[in-house]
């Protein structure tokens, strides 16, 4: 080999070095993209009380309707349970579907192929406003609740952050499918609405009790059913059937075992799926 030229382990290791130092500034750039999204969203004060705002509004109009039925402990499981549902499935899946479908027709999602910052780290960078506002709507009501109708001490906290952040992915998967099957911003309130309606059915707002027996056992397999059940069993040590003994913190990984398994299943499967869906040009 001539003295001058490198020899293959020299010209690997710069590649390699290069990216290694691509992926330790990966979560510097995500940060950077999500920053730039959050700016935008500041900018809309609407959006933004709406946010804040939403949370204490639903504990003082549905506290006096429903403080006498549901003391305490439950009507805190109602609250968060009903702010998760709705914040997960508005702020997160409609409203991200809405920003990718936008950033993609924009031409941004295939620049970022071309630059420093990938596609998929534009699409993590997008969600972490969305992300952030649902999870501070959640944490905000269950405060409030938890002030204004004495809620006694939490079974295991644990349950319940593990339950929305991992249906958090599951709807960040599934906004980033449902992306790729829509056109345009406009299109995004059509596209969604099916599978919007389905979790809406089987996330346990309609009691399992008044369902027949087989579609109940569909209800148990879902993500907003499964993030339901963490939820109550985190909070007052009672599955979100409300038929079993409260039990404390050590029963309470026994009880929501099936719930965790069901989320488990369901961000891997929502992850893969929009890793082999996501479109990332522009469809028009």
């Amino acid at each position: 080999m001539d003295a001058t030229t490198p020899s293959p382990s020299a010209t690997r290791q710069p590649t390699a070095h290069v990216t290694r130092s691509r992926r330790s500034a990966a979560p510097r750039r995500v940060l950077a993209i999500g920053r730039a999204e959050f700016t935008l969203f500041w900018r809309n004060p609407t959006a933004l009380l709406t946010a804040l705002l939403m949370p204490i509004g639903m504990v003082v109009l549905l506290g006096p309707t429903l403080g006498n039925s549901l003391i305490g402990g439950r009507f805190t499981v109602f609250m968060v349970n009903t702010l998760a549902l709705w914040s997960l499935l508005f702020v997160v899946y409609f409203t991200l579907t809405t920003v990718l479908v936008s950033r993609r027709e924009e031409g941004m999602l295939q620049r970022m192929s071309t630059g420093e910052a990938t596609s998929w780290e534009a699409v993590i960078g997008a969600s972490l406003p969305t992300s952030v506002i649902a999870v501070v709507q959640i944490l905000l009501g269950g405060i409030a609740a938890s002030v204004a109708f004495a809620m006694p001490s939490v079974v295991n906290p644990l349950l319940p952050i593990v339950g929305i952040l991992a249906c958090l992915v599951v709807l960040i998967g599934l906004a980033a499918w449902t992306s790729s099957i829509t056109s345009t911003v406009e299109g995004a309130q059509y596209s969604t609405m099916p599978l919007f309606m389905v979790l809406v059915f089987f996330s346990g707002t309609i009691p399992l009790s008044l369902l027949p027996d087989a579609v109940g056992r569909i209800a148990e397999a879902t993500p907003m059913y499964a993030m339901s059940d963490l939820i109550s069993i985190g909070l007052i040590g009672v599955g979100g059937a409300g038929d079993s003994t409260p039990v404390g913190f050590l029963g309470s990984w026994a009880v929501a075992g099936r719930s965790l398994i069901v989320l488990g299943l369901w961000a891997a499967l929502a992850v893969w799926i929009a890793r082999s869906r996501m479109r990332f040009t522009r469809r028009r």
